[in-house]
């Protein structure tokens, strides 16, 4: 379960139009780091979802679904692992052994709404390698813009 409890505050970064596609593209986010006296961080593990929305959407809100035909459409979430953490992926990284674990969200929607500065984010998703992850996070979101292609 992804929520404020758990996992604290979520972080939304925009990158605009940078994979020129004429959407507002985002990576929404959270990660919670465990540590260990005398280690400091041992491991980390986190949520990622890479997406698209039209071009009027500026605060990241939307209704979003993978479409594998059509990975770069409107309110679609990338259901792949381009590099070790590009996509909309769960992952566990293990300080101690070096060692990672990644898997790619599959199937399942997410649904992003917004009301003043709150956030509101649910979605069920099964990752490829069949981890079912529920996400209800209601709560404020950091936000970052990161793009160097603006719409």
């Amino acid at each position: 379960m992804v929520d404020a409890e758990t996992y604290g505050k979520a972080q939304l970064e925009g990158y605009g139009n940078d994979y020129e596609n004429g959407l507002n593209n985002f990576l929404l986010y959270w990660k919670q780091e465990a540590y260990k006296e005398g280690y400091g961080v041992t491991s980390t593990v986190g949520v990622s979802i890479l997406y698209f929305v039209s071009p009027d959407v500026t605060d990241g809100t939307g209704v979003l679904s993978p479409d594998p035909a059509e990975p770069f459409a409107a309110n679609t979430y990338i259901s792949e692992i381009d590099s070790e953490y590009e996509g909309s992926v769960y992952y566990d990284y293990n300080y101690v052994y070096d060692k990672m674990y990644v898997t790619a969200f599959k199937s399942g929607d997410v649904t992003i709404s917004k009301e003043g500065d709150i956030y509101t984010i649910k979605g069920s998703v099964v990752t490829n390698d069949g981890k079912l992850v529920k996400i209800d996070y209601t709560g404020e979101v950091d936000y970052v813009y990161c793009g160097s292609n603006p719409l």
